[in-house]
């Protein structure tokens, strides 16, 4: 998996050996951000799933 580095937006795209996209994310501040779908794919569960763990969290 390869992956580059946007300096403009700050967003790295990790792509497969066959070069399609994987998942994008965004550098922030050290912290990196995920859609929710992205999230699913990375941890090969459902964005259902994923929004119920985030409820968990208080904001």
């Amino acid at each position: 998996m390869d992956n580059k580095f946007n300096e403009q937006n700050d967003f790295i795209i990790y792509t497969t050996d066959d070069g399609q996209v994987d998942i994008e994310v965004r550098l922030e501040d050290e912290n990196v951000w995920l859609i929710q779908n992205s999230m699913a794919e990375l941890f090969d569960t459902t964005k259902q799933n994923i929004s119920l763990h985030i409820s968990y969290y208080p904001s």
